[in-house]
């Protein structure tokens, strides 16, 4: 038997029909395969990004870019009193927090969480990193609420009496507290005269119920005459005792407690200011402590004399951390100073340290007294 090789490709209808349901099949499960298993894309990747910030932060800020970032201690603060070394623990950079510092030193107040955003400098990112722990206690009302008397829920027990002579022991007799018993009483000592019936609801704790209660049995027995303006009397002259002159480089916190809304706390602000300064240089200056309002230094103003300040800064020998303990500079200013005179030598004058250029012509302004050129 001849073999002829077309029979090798040659099917049935019954094989036709078979390869064709495969290759069918073969289509479905290939076009299934490639919708279940398309590749999702992955999110992006941010890590480059950030890092490239804060490589542009520490570069553009090299001296507090470590304070910032590395050692952060986040805990609850009140941005009014809390001091520089806290700031930084929190993370923010010391220039900001010296701007906190002198916001405060003007009379600033911080009365919201918002009112931080104030801050030249302060960025969004680290606001929002604080804020959380930003803890401003909220200030209430000192105004005394009125004195509400309930009415009388016992019935007294009155007898005859004269306001004018009767006792705290017979007024409790008849049922009213000894607190107001002890309020007549007071009233008698200190010049009060009842001249009628009227005359008893001057004290303050006696209510329209009582009073009512009490009416029928008042005797006013020997009333006294009200002084008549016929009445020859000759007033003491008065005296006006001159205010106290405070010397605000001189006098303690007791001297300075003698002016009128100078308490004991303001007093220790302004003395403890005064000592770090090294001494007012003016007595404008005064009005810059913290926390004082500038109404009160209105009115002690002129009650205010002025002496020399008693430490001044020798800007050729002093140290860094001696320096940085003045109120006007921070510690990075101090070392730049001290370094640049190390490399270039002895400063003559203020021009010579404005040269430094890391201290503002208002700081200047504001060290220029305290500076000596030895």
């Amino acid at each position: 038997m001849d073999y002829d090789w077309k029979d090798t490709f040659h099917y049935t209808q019954r094989e036709r029909r078979g390869i064709f349901i495969l290759a069918t099949i073969l289509v479905i499960l290939l076009f299934v395969r490639s919708y279940v298993w398309i590749e999702q894309p992955s999110p992006t990747d941010f890590s480059s990004f950030k890092k490239e910030i804060l490589e542009f932060e520490k570069s553009n800020n090299p001296s507090t870019f470590e304070d910032t970032i590395s050692g952060r201690q986040l805990f609850n603060f009140n941005p009014n009193i809390a001091t520089k070394k806290e700031l930084v623990q929190l993370g923010i950079q010391t220039n900001i927090a010296d701007r906190i510092i002198k916001y405060r030193t003007k009379g600033g107040t911080f009365r919201k969480k918002q009112d931080l955003k104030k801050i030249y400098g302060l960025s969004e990112e680290l606001f929002e990193i604080v804020s959380p722990y930003i803890k401003i206690p909220s200030v209430k009302s000192s105004r005394p609420k009125p004195t509400k008397f309930k009415k009388s829920k016992t019935t007294l027990r009155p007898f005859r009496f004269d306001p004018n002579l009767v006792s705290s022991k017979e007024l409790v007799t008849m049922g009213l507290s000894s607190k107001t018993a002890q309020q007549i009483v007071n009233y008698r000592n200190k010049g009060g005269r009842f001249y009628k019936k009227e005359d008893f609801k001057k004290i303050y704790s006696i209510n329209q119920e009582q009073y009512q209660q009490l009416e029928a049995f008042i005797l006013i027995k020997a009333p006294a005459k009200r002084p008549s303006n016929k009445t020859k009397f000759t007033p003491k002259p008065y005296v006006r005792t001159p205010p106290k002159k405070v010397d605000v480089n001189k006098d303690r916190e007791e001297d300075w407690q003698l002016l009128k809304g100078i308490g004991p706390y303001y007093a220790k602000k302004i003395v403890e200011f005064r000592e770090k300064l090294g001494g007012f240089s003016s007595i404008e200056q005064v009005g810059s402590t913290y926390n004082l309002p500038d109404s009160v230094f209105q009115k002690i103003q002129l009650h205010l004399i002025y002496s020399p300040i008693f430490r001044s800064i020798s800007i050729n020998t002093i140290s860094p951390d001696s320096l940085s303990q003045h109120p006007f500079i921070n510690n990075r200013q101090a070392k730049a100073i001290v370094n640049y005179r190390g490399n270039h030598g002895p400063f003559t004058n203020e021009e010579a340290i404005a040269k430094v250029k890391v201290l503002s012509r208002e700081q200047l302004a504001l060290l220029k007294p305290y500076l000596r050129y030895e």
